[in-house]
């Protein structure tokens, strides 16, 4: 499945003036996402006695790398004589320290397929007072390219911890949200290397739609940021509709800002 443009909506801050004049986008956290539903997916723990050996003895075996191989074999046999291994508390623990632990080397970038939804502009775009940022999501092989749809669901998808590989593990828990978020057709780059600044190609980004409620001053901000830039970027104001609960967007020329 592929897309031509990704959309990003943003404030008009520090962070902004960064993707504008050094091209770098920021790779978040699942911890720091606003949905405490987002990145939840329980694991289901399904399995044969001999499913739940072989899973003690990996934990084991990472907890205690110098212990021997009969020494790990009895440990694990001793979780399973004692029926621990069933223990739904003990579960639940291993499983949020399993996600925190799988997220917590994972960076991500959301975007949206849409740059009109009006209720984005307010709650990422300080209220249509920011811009919304257009990147070519069409060139082959660029990070933009390898961006992934979010499936929107009523209820978490099911887990069997011996039985869904990790990434399947992996992209339902990242790519899975509630059916409330359906609006944002949201859209994520999965950065394995962790959470952080990256680079971009500059070409890339191709356009800054202007808020409808930017103040004048931010306006000149954006457009002074964006003189810096070697490749060109087209640059769209979005206005009220007069009939309906909608935004027209419309390119304009930086010269009649400044």
């Amino acid at each position: 499945m592929s897309i031509q443009y990704l959309y990003k909506y943003r404030a008009v801050n520090d962070r902004l003036e960064r993707i504008l004049t050094y091209s770098e986008l920021y790779f978040a956290l699942p911890s720091e996402f606003n949905d405490p539903f987002d990145c939840k997916t329980p694991i289901l723990y399904r399995g044969s006695d001999d499913d739940f050996k072989n899973f003690y003895l990996t934990m084991l075996k990472e907890k205690h790398p110098s212990y021997s191989a009969e020494k790990l074999n009895q440990m694990a046999d001793e979780i399973l004589r004692t029926g621990k291994h069933k223990d739904e508390d003990f579960l639940k623990k291993i499983e949020r320290e399993t996600i925190q632990e799988a997220s917590s080397g994972i960076g991500v970038f959301c975007s949206s397929e849409i740059n009109n939804d009006i209720l984005m502009w307010s709650h990422y775009a300080e209220g249509h007072r920011g811009v919304c940022l257009e990147f070519d999501a069409s060139a082959p092989q660029s990070v933009f390219a390898s961006a992934l749809p979010i499936k929107y669901q009523q209820q978490y998808p099911i887990l069997n911890r011996f039985t869904s590989s990790e990434e399947e593990r992996l992209d339902a828990t990242l790519l899975t949200k509630s059916e409330h978020w359906a609006y944002e057709k949201e859209w994520r780059i999965i950065e394995r290397r962790g959470s952080g600044w990256y680079k971009f190609p500059e070409h890339l980004l191709s356009g800054v739609i202007l808020g409808c409620l930017i103040h004048p001053n931010d306006k000149i901000r954006v457009i002074d940021w964006l003189s810096k830039r070697k490749a060109p970027i087209k640059l769209y104001e979005a206005s009220i509709k007069e009939y309906e609960f909608g935004l027209e967007i419309r390119e304009i020329s930086a010269k009649l800002i400044i």
